[in-house]
C-alpha cells in the first residue's frame, strides 16, 4: 500500500486555514465555548467550561442550549452554587438534560465538584500535580478516580474519561485546551498556569 505523502507547504496552508477559522472571535458565538465566555470569574469560567465540555457531543446548537439550561439551574453563578447549595436546591428527578446526561448525573457532578474545590483546591490542582501521574493522560484518569470517590450513581461514570483504560478523552482534552492555551484572539482562556510549569 502506497504511503500518503503530505507536502509541508500544503500542510502548513491547511493548518493556517483552520487556525484562521477557529482562532477567531467570530467562531465563539456558534461554539460551546460561548458558555464560559459569559463569565468573568475564573472559577465560574472553569466550572462552566468543564460541564459544557462533558456534554459536548452532538449538535452544537443543542449543546449550547443544554449548557445554558444547566447554568440557569445553577443560578448563573456556578461556583457559588456548587459551594453553597443545599440538598433542597437539587432537583430530585431523572429527567434528561442533554442526551444521556441527566439530572442525576448533574447533581452528582455538583456534589463532587464541591468536594474537589474544598479538599483538593480545584480541578487545576489535580491535573497539574505530578503525584497524580507522570503525564496529562494519567492525571486525567486520576481525576476521574477522585471525582467518583464519593458515593455515586454507576451510570454517571461514563461521562468522564479514563485514558489509561483506552479512552481518547477528546472532550476533556478540549477542556484543557480552553483552560491552558492562550492566544491573542481571545478564544481560549489560558487561566491555568500550573500545568505548563509542571511539565
Amino acid at each position: 500500500m502506497e504511503k500518503l505523502k503530505i507536502r509541508i507547504p500544503e500542510l502548513k496552508e491547511f493548518l493556517d486555514e483552520k487556525a484562521l477559522k477557529y482562532e477567531s472571535p467570530s467562531f465563539i458565538k456558534d461554539d460551546p465555548i460561548i458558555i464560559p465566555h459569559q463569565f468573568s470569574n475564573n472559577r465560574d469560567i472553569e466550572i462552566s467550561a468543564f460541564i459544557t465540555s462533558v456534554i459536548s457531543w452532538g449538535n452544537r446548537k443543542s449543546i449550547i442550549k443544554s449548557s445554558k439550561n444547566i447554568m440557569s439551574y445553577m443560578d448563573n453563578s456556578p461556583y457559588d452554587f456548587i459551594m453553597n447549595h443545599s440538598k433542597e436546591d437539587l432537583n430530585n428527578t431523572n429527567k434528561s438534560i442533554h442526551r444521556t446526561f441527566n439530572m442525576t448525573d448533574l447533581n452528582y457532578f455538583i456534589v463532587s465538584l464541591k468536594n474537589i474545590y474544598e479538599n483538593y483546591g480545584g480541578i487545576e490542582n489535580i491535573i497539574s500535580d505530578k503525584n497524580n501521574g507522570s503525564n496529562i493522560q494519567e492525571r486525567i484518569s486520576t481525576f476521574k478516580k477522585i471525582f467518583f470517590s464519593l458515593n455515586h450513581p454507576d451510570r454517571s461514570k461514563k461521562h468522564l474519561p479514563s485514558p489509561v483504560d483506552g479512552s481518547s478523552a477528546k472532550r476533556f482534552n478540549m477542556y484543557l485546551r480552553w483552560m491552558v492555551r492562550s492566544n491573542k484572539k481571545g478564544v481560549d482562556f489560558g487561566i491555568w498556569k500550573k500545568i505548563n510549569k509542571s511539565e
